[in-house]
């Protein structure tokens, strides 16, 4: 799918999960981010999402913007 963002917008091309230990779930999302005029850059996120009654809440978030 593709989100507008400030300046820019991106495409996320997988998401993957798997549950974590703490019984919480780990995410790993990959795609590309275009900001103005320049050309579309790969990204990679992961973040643990903590379990919290029937609520969750990140504890721990990655980002990774892959230039070059």
């Amino acid at each position: 799918y593709q989100r507008r963002v400030h300046g820019g917008q991106h495409e996320c091309q997988t998401v993957d999960a798997q549950p974590s230990l703490s019984g919480g779930i780990m995410v790993l999302v990959t795609g590309q981010l275009k900001a103005d005029d320049d050309p579309p850059h790969r990204f990679s996120q992961m973040f643990h999402l903590v379990s919290e009654g029937s609520n969750f809440w990140v504890s721990n978030d990655v980002f990774r913007l892959n230039l070059g």
